[in-house]
């Protein structure tokens, strides 16, 4: 088996502090988004920081009655939160709230229980993903909190070649298509617009959380064997290079937790975030 040194990006302990809880997300440029959580009582603090261009914006967030952990991405000069639940903040259960960096509330939003991942564009699109016990679907885009497309009726209702989504395992949203992987069969999609998509079945590799893209090369994490390892594979071609992950001393990289973002794929062990370009990949493999 070929291995893979992956470069060490950042450690998240300054940026955790004593929160109960964190999650990461990655921007349209592929900078690290850390959204942290701390219980006070009945109410949750949260903290955000946004590492983009060798700074950190650091926001704090008025407390709430509900954790918010499942996604944070930027949408203009403000900042898109969603948690997975639509519980009830105070008789409000919209799980999305728009905040500026000054921490106000501008704006909330209902996007449905049951939500996996969250990604914004430039232009203001919400790409919001599902996992199988969501009552919205299983893949939607929003603008200004208005639906835009649904993965059932903007593309499965016409063309029932297309395997229904039953849990959205792991999505990238880049310049110029939504991609998307997910069970029970495992396809891949690259969705491009209203009923314009790609199709691609039997893929390989089954249970992985995050993927970074480059054209029609995926670089996937580990799957259903939760191995220390990725996996190189082209769509086209249907082909396959496992490598195991390697911390830059050599040491064997027990990553836990992954996130994709264009070309790039972050794999978390602890409180280290480690960096694989899908790119560099290529150019020292292929």
């Amino acid at each position: 088996m070929k291995s893979l040194n992956a470069q060490l990006y950042c450690n998240l302990k300054s940026y955790l502090g004593r929160s109960d809880s964190w999650n990461i997300s990655i921007d349209h440029e592929g900078n690290l988004i850390v959204l942290t959580s701390t219980k006070e009582g009945s109410m949750y603090h949260h903290d955000l920081y946004h590492l983009k261009n060798d700074s950190t914006i650091h926001i704090k967030i008025p407390a709430l009655k509900m954790t918010i952990l499942t996604s944070a991405q930027p949408v203009g000069d403000n900042y898109l939160l969603v948690e997975a639940l639509m519980e009830d903040e105070e008789n409000d259960p919209r799980n999305a709230y728009v905040i500026n960096k000054e921490g106000n509330i501008l704006n909330k939003y209902a996007f449905g229980d049951g939500v996996q991942d969250v990604q914004t564009t430039t232009e203001g699109d919400v790409w919001v993903s599902y996992f199988d016990q969501s009552d919205a679907g299983r893949l939607n885009c929003f603008n200004n909190g208005n639906k835009t497309f649904d993965f059932y009726y903007s593309i499965r209702e016409k063309n029932r070649h297309v395997p229904p989504i039953d849990d959205c395992y792991a999505m990238n949203v880049t310049p110029d298509c939504t991609n998307i992987y997910y069970y029970s069969d495992f396809p891949f999609l690259k969705i491009k617009g209203e009923n314009q998509f790609e199709l691609f079945e039997d893929i390989p590799i089954q249970g992985c959380s995050a993927f970074a893209i480059h054209g029609y090369d995926v670089l996937f994490s580990q799957d259903y064997d939760a191995k220390p390892e990725v996996y190189l594979y082209a769509l086209q071609e249907e082909k396959k290079i496992t490598f195991k992950t390697l911390k830059p001393d050599g040491s064997i990289l027990n990553y836990y937790q992954a996130a994709g973002r264009g070309t790039k794929l972050f794999l978390i062990e602890d409180t280290e975030v480690y960096l694989l370009d899908i790119n560099h990949v290529k150019n020292f493999f292929l």
